[in-house]
């Protein structure tokens, strides 16, 4: 009788190889450019709608750029998703959090620690600022 067992893989494993295929795609993203003269993000755009799109978009724009449009998206309009902020911010380590910052006023011209007061408030706005 034949057995299949899984592979043994950790999660470490698991999250190298994912950042590797990551980085595969963004190197690839010039490239596809050059050859077939269509722009990857602006394809996805046109071409594909909603969470799906925004996981494509994700692929093939560095980690923080994309983590900055998730937290503008989460702030933006009326009502604040709460959840997203939390996700996204908890994890980071100081460096990250700097670097967000620092993204997030040349993308949008706008301060997040400020947005963030405007968005939250209470034990939630203390936990963020």
């Amino acid at each position: 009788m034949l057995q299949i067992t899984p592979p043994k893989h950790n999660l470490h494993e698991a999250e190298k190889m994912f950042m590797t295929s990551k980085l595969l795609l963004f190197l690839l993203r010039p490239f596809i450019h050059f050859s077939f003269g269509v722009d990857i993000l602006a394809s996805f755009r046109a071409d594909l709608v909603g969470d799906f799109r925004i996981l494509m978009e994700g692929l093939f724009v560095p980690q923080i750029e994309f983590l900055v449009k998730c937290l503008r998206r989460a702030m933006k309009g009326f009502g604040t998703c709460e959840k997203s902020l939390y996700e996204i911010l908890v994890p980071c380590t100081n460096e990250d959090i700097k670097r967000i910052k620092e993204t997030y006023l040349i993308k949008y011209g706008r301060d997040i620690e400020t947005d963030l007061r405007q968005e939250t408030s209470g034990h939630f706005r203390r936990i963020l600022v």
